[in-house]
């Protein structure tokens, strides 16, 4: 990133503040700092408990729970919901960064938690990521409320989690969080719902996906409403058929 360069708020400000709100859901925080940054914009975007000052349109401190610096700034590109506002208002201070360099670095993590967020891990070797999050790593919760309960933010990790999924030193799980109680009326020697649970569970571990297939397609038959065993075998096929692209 380009050398921060000193930044003050003088003339920018105007005497009645520019409030911009909008839902995530609608526009994205991509498009918000880039209209910051159009209009040349000095003030402060607010999302929950983090602020982000701007001077002519240049992120120039952000801070929020308990954390500050250019963390802060990156994990809002993760946003898929709620309400950011900015508004227009006097600041000053040096630029993080180049905006550009900034956005593109936003976009890349947001891409990657898109795709690991709902991604439940174990860990398989220790030390691959910081030892809160590994705590939090429990083979049942997935990454965002492992990383929730660890108090890390994405930005913080995101590299060292890409890089231990990668390289094995967290592995995959089934999501199996729902109780298995035992089924009433089941007949004497039949295989039990939790059978089939753990026989799948040890199948998929052991990439046996033909019999982990089988046995979550059977708990279904005997829970056909489980949403459970459904996004567990949804899961195992999607495993399965990244094995077999690469």
């Amino acid at each position: 990133m380009a050398s921060p360069a000193p930044l003050e708020s003088g003339d920018a400000v105007n005497h009645e503040p520019t409030v911009l709100t909008c839902r995530v859901e609608a526009v994205s925080v991509v498009c918000l700092l880039q209209t910051v940054e159009a209009a040349a914009l000095t003030g402060t975007l607010f999302h929950d408990e983090v602020e982000i000052d701007f001077v002519r349109g240049a992120p120039c401190a952000a801070r929020g729970k308990g954390s500050q610096g250019l963390a802060v700034l990156l994990d809002l590109f993760v946003l898929d919901r709620g309400e950011v506002r900015f508004q227009q208002r006097e600041v000053s201070g040096e630029a993080m960064g180049d905006n550009f360099a900034i956005q593109m670095e936003g976009c890349r993590l947001a891409d990657e938690w898109s795709r690991l967020r709902r991604s439940v891990f174990a860990v398989a070797t220790a030390g691959q990521v910081p030892a809160a999050l590994e705590q939090q790593l429990d083979g049942v919760r997935d990454l965002e409320q492992a990383l929730v309960a660890s108090g890390l933010w994405w930005s913080e990790v995101a590299d060292e989690v890409i890089e231990a999924a990668q390289s094995g030193g967290l592995s995959l799980e089934p999501v199996v969080t729902e109780p298995a109680d035992p089924e009433p009326g089941d007949p004497e020697g039949a295989v039990s719902f939790d059978d089939l649970l753990s026989t799948g569970r040890r199948a998929l571990k052991e990439r046996d996906f033909p019999e982990a297939i089988r046995a979550f397609e059977q708990a279904l038959t005997l829970r056909p409403d489980s949403a459970v065993v459904a996004q567990n075998l949804r899961r195992t096929i999607a495993v399965r058929n990244r094995w077999r692209a690469e």
